[in-house]
């Protein structure tokens, strides 16, 4: 945790081994809502911003990754692969009451929640985006205007003529969503719009590094907000007011194997 991203100030609020980048994300009374496979498993957990009080919210098998916090504070909704397929539910904040919102296939797409609290839009493994109520009811196809507020995704453009396909920002503010170039390092983690709703926050690495930088939508050039000096980010979310910003860091190891006379 880091007061307004300043690196020199950053706190570690938790300990050990274990995969916490597949989700984060603050509720409106400022705790903090991560995944975390401190249990041996992928699992939604939350926490105080001083790092204590840490519960684990969900306990299945399989994976329960990619939380989002309704704006009432009612909710959490999630990507949950415990039908066999990975599928998006909802629970209540203190984890009671899980209750599957789509049997669509989804794809590893961050939910989005409207303002209102009362739809959720999700990506499906057929690549198309639905809508569905918050309390439940039948999915129907997403439309312009549905998010009810902002949106910002990376993608990767068509090869262009000297064969390279470009590194994207899509923003999406109401009407058409506009594409920005931005340096191919970028980390495909979810962008985070500042709370003015003039710059998009992402990651990127271009010294193997991560930190977040700040791409202005008016046509200026990005500028890097964060300052760590080793490891890579893999999750990042700004607190509600701005102020403070929750970072899941660490390294990746990874084991050769080597296989002999087999055939």
């Amino acid at each position: 945790l880091a007061p307004e991203g300043d690196a020199r100030q950053a706190r570690q609020l938790t300990f050990g081994k274990g995969s916490e980048g597949e989700g984060l994300c603050w509720t409106p009374d400022n705790r903090i809502v991560y995944v975390s496979q401190v249990s041996g498993n992928q699992e939604i957990w939350i926490m105080s911003t001083a790092g204590g009080d840490q519960k684990q919210l969900t306990n299945d098998p399989q994976a329960d990754i990619l939380p989002a916090v309704s704006p009432d504070g009612r909710y959490i909704v999630f990507l949950s692969g415990r039908t066999g397929t990975l599928s998006l539910w909802r629970m209540n904040m203190d984890g009671s009451g899980p209750k599957q919102l789509s049997g669509k296939e989804a794809r590893i797409f961050q939910p989005l929640i409207g303002t209102d609290s009362r739809s959720v839009i999700f990506r499906a493994e057929d690549n198309n985006t639905w809508k569905v109520p918050i309390e439940g009811g039948e999915p129907e196809p997403a439309k312009a205007g549905d998010a009810e507020g902002r949106w910002a995704g990376l993608n990767y453009s068509q090869k262009d003529a000297d064969g390279i396909a470009r590194r994207n920002l899509t923003v999406w503010q109401g009407g058409e969503p506009q594409r920005f170039e931005i340096p191919q390092t970028a980390a495909n983690i979810f962008p985070r719009f500042r709370s003015d709703g003039r710059a998009v926050y992402y990651v990127d690495a271009p010294t193997g590094v991560s930190n977040i930088w700040s791409f202005p939508l008016d046509g200026g050039q990005p500028k890097q907000v964060t300052n760590f000096q080793s490891e890579q980010i893999f999750a990042f979310a700004y607190s509600p007011d701005g102020k403070q910003i929750a970072v899941t860091r660490g390294s990746q190891t990874n084991d050769v194997v080597l296989l002999k006379d087999f055939r």
